[in-house]
């Protein structure tokens, strides 16, 4: 009746309200701690799953590589070079979203293909030179141009003040990096890299 049940509706619903009844009457003592730890072990992606549709606020635009570039000759590569990734949040970003409070992408994915769903997330420390992360990027990804998820782009940086509960880092944002499929990280040094 179990497995009907299942058949039918919602599925992560059904899942989270039959199988702990399952399990339960599997895990007499004749069948040990093995099915006890299965059951919880299958209860945590349940739920797991379950706020994976709660909490679904992770961007997912991204810019193409070129785009990225494109836009250090906007804002100057002179003015740029000694300037950290929060540097240029705070001088380039900030003021070109401060009317519509969006995401950089998200402003701009009208205007054309370089903003599209990001195909890359790009991991790197703000402390990094800006410029030394896109030129990072631009030896790893040599003759293509993707679509990275650049968290300074693609998120907006008008309301970082906002607390994320752990549920939200461990279901919509690993969900989005999934999604993703691809991760791209930006070390300055091997041996002391900052996080």
């Amino acid at each position: 009746q179990y497995w009907k049940a299942l058949a039918q509706g919602d599925t992560f619903y059904k899942l989270e309200r039959f199988l702990p009844v399952l399990f339960d009457s599997l895990s007499g003592e004749a069948a040990g701690s093995t099915v006890q730890l299965l059951s919880a072990l299958v209860n945590s992606r349940i739920h797991r799953a379950v706020n994976l549709r709660v909490f679904s606020q992770m961007p997912m635009l991204g810019i193409r590589l070129s785009g990225l570039r494109a836009l250090v000759s906007k804002w100057g590569e002179e003015k740029l070079c000694s300037m950290t990734t929060t540097d240029v949040t705070e001088r380039f970003v900030k003021p070109e979203t401060e009317r519509s409070k969006l995401a950089w992408c998200e402003q701009e994915a009208s205007g054309g293909g370089a903003v599209l769903t990001a195909e890359w997330f790009v991991s790197h420390a703000w402390k990094y030179p800006f410029l030394d992360v896109v030129s990072a990027l631009s030896r790893h990804f040599a003759g293509s141009d993707p679509v990275v998820w650049f968290d300074i782009l693609s998120v907006s940086q008008h309301e970082t003040n906002v607390e994320r509960p752990y549920e939200w880092w461990n279901s919509a944002f690993l969900n989005a990096v999934g999604q993703m499929g691809r991760v791209v990280m930006v070390l300055d040094s091997w041996s002391d890299p900052l996080t």
